[in-house]
């Protein structure tokens, strides 16, 4: 199904024309992809226009472009939304969405990749030679992984993308439970929701022995059915952009969140004490060890940690283990003695005192530093986008 959301740029024109899409995998790839816009499109004139579904269409529908259109950026057959937008366009510039690059490189358009996840793919997720711009984001492994992938493709490695500045945490009375998109292919509704709920539960309950407010941040469905569970004065729910996300962050007394990369990111750069939940997907889960053991006093805990059991098995595909992760979730009302460790560790985080929570965000801030010394370019020397069209392509 195909919808136009709204078109207030002008007709397509002799101009560059530009197509977004972005993975509809939680909130990251799609908030990636407008900060990506943002800075691609200063100060150039050209028609741009994002086509996406899900939880990516949620957070760019209000985006820079002139025009939305809702509909599946992985549906590749001829004539179809995608492929219709394609022939109307120069550059696609896509954020973790990988299946339309070959058919855009084939349709003689210039490809841009951002990929937040190279550090953990076993293989290239796409053709080599089909993408123009590999942009990668830095992460633990990132530069090992390009070394070991290469295959004649050229991957470009940047810093952390945020829309956080360094340090402008101003430390509020508020405590910030964010959930991100929580849209992935591997769920089905249910398991997601109790996901939410059941950290709810927990986060609240501790929020209220300690007389603090929580607000709530996640996609709209979800919020809808966890509003109408739990009713508290000190409680509130909301859908934020990216940019309001971020100044509700700023003044935030803590974030307690699902370890997503990108919010993790946008906490350690602006110095805001974070605790990392369990993991609800399988990306989540690796980073969240991975991160947990490269910053010291970072507060959080894993699924291991509740449950004796190997959580990460290398052998499972993606789509079991982030079954297995949830279905831990779903499991948490019904074992007192895991969901009583996950609240006492809860309460031990909102409990430190500054001294403690600006040692930890030091550290946090660290590991950012590290990963902005380990790339190649930083954001601001990208080039252009008209300045990355390779040949006309409105003639196919």
């Amino acid at each position: 199904m195909e919808t136009l959301v709204h078109a207030r740029g002008p007709e397509p024109s002799t101009a560059t024309q530009a197509l977004f899409i972005a993975e509809a995998f939680g909130f990251g790839p799609s908030s990636k992809l407008l900060i990506l816009a943002r800075r691609l499109l200063q100060h150039q004139p050209m028609g741009t226009t994002f086509l996406g579904d899900g939880c990516a269409h949620e957070l760019c529908k209000d985006g820079p472009f002139d025009a939305v259109v809702r509909a599946d950026p992985t549906d590749l057959r001829r004539g179809g939304a995608l492929y219709r937008q394609l022939a109307a366009a120069d550059v696609l510039v896509s954020a973790m969405e990988f299946s339309p690059m070959g058919l855009a490189s084939e349709m003689g358009l210039t490809t841009v990749l951002f990929d937040s996840l190279l550090w953990l793919w076993p293989s290239l997720p796409c053709r080599a030679g089909a993408i123009d711009w590999y942009v990668c984001q830095n992460f633990l492994g990132v530069k090992e992984r390009a070394a070991a992938l290469h295959r004649g493709q050229r991957f470009l490695v940047v810093p952390p993308l945020t829309m956080a500045e360094d340090g402008e945490w101003e430390s509020g009375d508020t405590v910030v439970l964010n959930f991100g998109g929580m849209d992935n292919p591997y769920a089905a509704a249910g398991p997601v929701l109790a996901y939410a709920a059941n950290m709810l539960e927990a986060v609240l309950a501790e929020c209220q022995a300690l007389s603090l407010e929580l607000q709530v941040c996640g996609r709209d469905w979800v919020l809808q059915r966890l509003r109408s569970r739990f009713r508290a004065d000190s409680l509130r729910f909301d859908t934020l952009s990216p940019e309001a996300f971020t100044g509700r962050l700023r003044q935030a007394r803590c974030l307690i969140t699902s370890p997503g990369l990108e919010t993790i990111y946008e906490a350690f750069t602006m110095g805001v004490p974070a605790y990392l939940l369990p993991p609800q997907n399988n990306s989540q889960a690796y980073q969240a060890q991975r991160i947990q053991a490269e910053v010291p006093g970072l507060s959080g805990l894993q699924w291991h940690e509740l449950r004796p059991t190997d959580v990460l098995d290398r052998d499972l595909a993606p789509a079991d283990l982030t079954r297995r992760l949830l279905g831990f979730a779903g499991e948490l009302g019904s074992d007192p003695g895991a969901a009583g460790t996950l609240r006492g560790s809860i309460h031990e985080f909102l409990e430190k005192d500054a001294a403690a929570h600006a040692r930890q965000c030091r550290h946090q801030f660290g590991f950012i530093e590290r990963m902005r010394a380990g790339a190649d370019l930083q954001i601001s020397d990208l080039p252009s986008i008209a300045s990355l069209v390779r040949k006309p392509s409105r003639s196919r």
